[in-house]
């Protein structure tokens, strides 16, 4: 992750962003959040639950996702009856 806003107290604002193909199904990861100066090790690190508000996107793109998207006639339904 990258630092994209330093707060005046010193809290670091954070993004990443992760991609990886498997099984010719793209999957991306995206994470951000607020860290404090004293989480960080010496090698820059902080572990997932020192980030403070912390959002974590997970998505995919192929095959799996085809599948998993629902069909029109469910999405048709869905709509006509939200409830």
């Amino acid at each position: 992750a990258k630092v994209v806003e330093v707060f005046p107290n010193g809290d670091l604002r954070i993004r990443g962003k992760r991609e990886v193909t498997v099984n010719s199904e793209k999957q991306t990861m995206i994470i951000r959040g607020i860290v404090r100066r004293i989480d960080l090790d010496t090698t820059n690190t902080v572990i997932s639950t020192a980030v403070a508000d912390a959002q974590i996107e997970y998505t995919g793109l192929g095959v799996v996702d085809e599948v998993q998207r629902p069909g029109w006639l469910v999405r048709l339904f869905n709509w006509l009856t939200p409830f």
